[in-house]
Parts: structure tokens; C-alpha cells; sequence
């Protein structure tokens, strides 16, 4: 409590200064000697880490607890029934202030406020020492997730006010080291359930998009971070999130090949500021290698939003977000991305056209659209479509016989009969004898024809004959040809008079 009444006053003066100082340095030890106590080793540290912009390969953005978390926990309770959490982010902003005064930035000190100082001279100053120390605190405090300690610094962050501090200190002109951090503490309060709701009454959601409009890349990667786990599962949040101006940032991330043609991002992100649009992005060096490592967050994120409220989907169309779910379903994932990715898209289309066919129904009968779709279901794809994401298509043919007609006349049939035994060759004739019924395929004379025996399927006739070039295998993969024989009776329905309403009649049976 004497170090929270400390912390909680004004540190401008030299004599509070030093005392401010020694506090923060009485908390770091509590912390440092209870764990060292219990579990051996010091409280982990993100310092190093966050003061860089590299960061960890992979696609775990909700960051596991390390080490053990029985380390702080009863200090940072302690901390928490004191008071002393909202003290310490009081404190980040006193040394901050202190810290721009030492080096000559700040008031009364007017005749070096125009003093070009080097990295190195800045962090000479010992109050931004002590600033950075604060935010290890922070982290510390609210990062293992089963740790009651650390849910109670949480919960002791998410009363309005220290909300209120945290998100006004995380954009005010702090360094970009003590931004990220802070942003990652932002993040860790956002994957709290029980936090969720006082981070929306506090407005961090508009607050969090913000973020995602600076030039600093450490910033922008904490703030879609926090973003994603606030929004995650909440169609509330995700509406929030779409109105507050986060659809053109997931897009350039998530779908950067459509992103450059749509031309109209710097005009659509106007109305919310400088990079509003998002075409920051994909500028600057390392511009690219952040995409590739943040698109596995930001492609489940847009997919998400789909399934929201229809303003959010307005936000969606607005932005051309049905060019992005068509991209990330053609693209072959990348090393690092989740699975099921595709189907995610897949879905979110499906979902969508669902809700506003006439809206979506006229884009995926372009040209450009019924490629990717036959792009998206090409068995020499690596790894080749799900039978999940085929029955999502075949759902969304039958939705629309329209569609189902441009598909089929497109050139969506002849993946679909190679995937079945046809050649290798993608320009084999597809026939009008395209077989919708049950039993087995055989290629006769470069046409498809319906054998009633129970002939296994076989790429050229010939039996025992593998093609390495065809990840798909219709011999050893009889749930994913099922797929394919049932999504290509669709499309060939397609010629029939009257279609029917539910294409289970012609599936094979079994």
C-alpha cells in the first residue's frame, strides 16, 4: 500500500523522482525474490524480445504461460488488493514525463527541446530505464492465464480508470519498445473472458484499430494481436471491430495479392485518418515478412467476420472482402498456416451467400471468381481440397442454379473429373456424359462414362499405376472422391430443367 500511495503521486520534482525510482525497484525485487523462492529462476522477461521487431515463427499468437506460474502470483495478488497495479501504470506515465525532461524535451527545459539525441543517449536516462522496467512489471503481472495472482492484476487493470491510463499511455509518444509492451499487456487482458466486457466499455476496440495505422511494425503486430483475441468468438466485438475501420487492415494481411488491385483503399480509409486504408502494409523493408507472419492471424479474423451482423458484412462488402475469402481459397497455404484455413474461407462464402445471395451470387459468376474456385479444388493442389471444403462448394452450387451453370460451363468440371480418374493433362475434354449417378467412372475415347460394375477407379485404365503428381489418390482416398463425385453431380444438374433441392437423391450410396 506505501509503495501504491507512492506510485500514485506526481513524480516531477527530483526528490519524488528518486523515490518513484526506488519503489519501482522494491517491486521488481518482491517479484524477482518471491519466484527465485519458489521456483528456482527469475520472472520472465520480454525486454529483449519487445524492444525488437523480430518476433517467433508459428501461429500461437495467444502466447503460452512459461516457466512455472506459482513464481509471482502471490506477490502480483498482493499487488493487486493494494492497489498497487493501476499505481504502476500511473508511474509509466510520471517517468515518461521525467524521462523527455532529462533529455531535454521536456518543461523547462526549452533551450535543448530541438536536440537530436541518439538511441544510445536516450536510453542513458534513468528515468526511462525505470519506465521500462515498469512495463516488465506489468507483463509479468498479467501474463500466465491460471495463475490467480495474475487474474487478479487483470481484473485490477480492467477498472475503467487503468484502462483509461493504459490505452492513453500505449498511444501517447512513449518509445516503440514500451508501446509493444504495453500493447501486450492490452493483449493479454484481451484473451481473459472476464475482461472482455470492461475492454469494450472502456472503447479499446476503436482505440486497438488505431494502432494498426502506425508506421512502427512492432505496433501494428501487438495491436492485431490484442485484436484478434478480444474479437475471437464475439460477434459484438467483430461488428466493432468493422465499423471502427479493421477490414482493410485484414485484408492487405491476409490477402495482399487482391489488396494492390483494389485501388480504392486509400480513398476508403480516408474518413479514419493516415494509413486508414492500409497500404502501409505492404510498404517499407520487412513489409512482406510481416505479412507472411501475421497472415495466419489475419485471414481466420476476416474469415470470422462473414459470420457477424449484416452491418459487419456491409463493412465487408464495402471493402471487397469476397476477393480476399476467393484468395485465401485459391492460394496454397503457407508453412506456418493454421489448418483449415481454406476451409475457413470456403465457409465464410458459404455463410455469407447464405445470408445475401444477391450480393454474392453476381461476383462469384465472374471469370476471375470461377477460376479460384477451380483453382481452390484442384487435386494436384498440395495439400488437395478437403471433402469439407467440396461440400461447402457443392452447398453453395445448389444454393444458386445461376452460379451452378457458370461453374460447370467455366471450367470448374474438369478438376473435378481428373480428380476422378481423369489424365493428368488439364485439358481433357469433359463430356457431356459426365456421370451423376452411382457407380464408378472410366475413360472411353477422352469421354466419361457411367459403369454400373464395381471397377475401382484408376488413373489410365491400368491398374497398380501411380502418379506422383496427383497429391490426390482416388484408390486411397474414398471420403475425398466421394466428395468430388457428389460436388461434380451438382454442377452436372445444372442442365436439368428443374433442380433439385437437395442434391442427397443422386449421391452414391454408402
Amino acid at each position: 500500500r506505501t509503495l501504491a500511495r507512492v506510485l500514485s503521486q506526481s513524480a516531477m520534482s527530483p526528490s519524488q523522482r528518486e523515490l518513484a525510482r526506488l519503489c519501482v525497484d522494491v517491486a521488481r525485487s518482491l517479484t524477482t525474490l518471491h519466484t527465485r523462492a519458489v521456483t528456482g529462476s527469475v520472472p520472465p522477461s520480454e525486454a529483449s524480445r519487445m524492444a525488437s521487431v523480430s518476433y517467433r515463427g508459428g501461429v500461437d499468437f495467444d502466447e503460452e504461460d512459461s516457466g512455472d506460474v506459482r513464481g509471482g502470483g502471490v506477490v502480483f495478488d498482493a499487488f493487486a488488493r493494494a492497489g498497487l497495479i493501476p499505481a504502476l501504470v500511473n508511474a509509466i506515465r510520471d517517468l515518461n514525463a521525467a524521462a523527455n525532461e532529462e533529455r531535454g524535451v521536456g518543461p523547462g527545459r526549452g533551450k535543448g527541446a530541438g536536440k537530436t539525441e541518439s538511441p544510445s543517449e536516450k536510453s542513458q536516462s534513468p528515468s526511462s530505464v525505470y519506465r521500462e522496467r515498469v512495463a516488465d512489471i506489468l507483463l509479468d503481472a498479467t501474463r500466465a492465464r491460471k495463475d490467480p495472482g495474475c487474474a487478479a492484476s487483470r481484473s485490477a487493470l480492467c477498472e475503467l480508470q487503468a484502462m483509461h491510463g493504459l490505452l492513453a499511455l500505449a498511444g501517447s509518444p512513449l518509445p516503440s519498445s514500451t508501446s509493444a509492451k504495453l500493447l501486450r499487456v492490452v493483449g493479454h487482458l484481451a484473451r481473459d473472458d472476464d475482461c472482455k466486457d470492461s475492454m469494450q466499455r472502456a472503447g479499446a476496440m476503436p482505440k486497438l484499430v488505431r494502432f494498426l495505422q502506425w508506421e512502427d511494425p512492432g505496433t501494428r503486430e501487438e495491436a492485431l494481436r490484442a485484436l484478434y483475441n478480444l474479437c475471437r468468438g464475439d460477434a459484438a466485438a467483430l461488428e466493432q471491430a468493422a465499423v471502427a475501420g479493421v477490414t482493410p487492415h485484414l485484408i492487405a494481411v491476409a490477402a495482399p495479392d487482391v489488396f494492390n488491385k483494389l485501388g480504392l483503399a486509400d480513398e476508403l480509409g480516408a474518413a479514419t485518418g493516415a494509413n486508414g486504408g492500409g497500404t502501409h502494409w505492404t510498404k517499407g523493408a520487412g513489409a512482406e515478412a510481416q505479412i507472411e507472419r501475421l497472415a495466419p492471424l489475419a485471414a481466420p479474423f476476416l474469415c470470422d467476420m462473414a459470420s457477424g451482423s449484416r452491418k459487419t458484412r456491409g463493412e465487408l462488402a464495402r471493402h471487397d472482402a469476397l476477393d480476399a475469402y476467393l484468395s485465401i481459397a485459391r492460394n496454397k497455404p503457407g508453412a506456418s498456416s493454421p489448418p483449415g484455413l481454406q476451409l475457413a474461407a470456403v465457409e465464410a462464402i458459404a455463410g455469407w451467400m447464405r445470408d445475401e445471395p444477391w450480393k454474392v451470387e453476381a461476383r462469384l459468376m465472374e471469370d476471375d471468381a470461377v477460376a479460384a474456385v477451380s483453382a481452390a479444388i484442384d487435386p494436384r493442389r498440395t495439400p488437395p481440397p478437403s471433402p469439407e471444403v467440396l461440400d461447402r462448394l457443392r452447398e453453395i452450387a445448389r444454393e444458386s442454379p445461376r452460379l451452378c451453370a457458370a461453374l460447370a460451363s467455366g471450367g470448374a468440371m474438369a478438376p473435378l473429373v481428373e480428380a476422378l480418374g481423369a489424365p493428368s493433362s488439364s485439358t481433357a475434354t469433359v463430356s457431356a456424359h459426365a456421370t451423376h449417378n452411382a457407380g464408378t467412372v472410366d475413360w472411353t475415347g477422352g469421354k466419361v462414362t457411367r459403369r454400373s460394375n464395381g471397377r475401382r477407379l484408376n488413373a489410365s485404365g491400368v491398374v497398380g499405376i501411380e502418379d506422383p503428381a496427383r497429391p490426390h489418390d482416388p484408390r486411397r482416398d474414398p471420403t475425398r472422391t466421394l466428395a468430388y463425385v457428389r460436388l461434380l453431380a451438382q454442377l452436372r444438374d445444372h442442365q436439368h430443367k428443374e433442380v433439385e433441392e437437395s442434391g442427397r437423391a443422386r449421391d452414391l450410396a454408402g
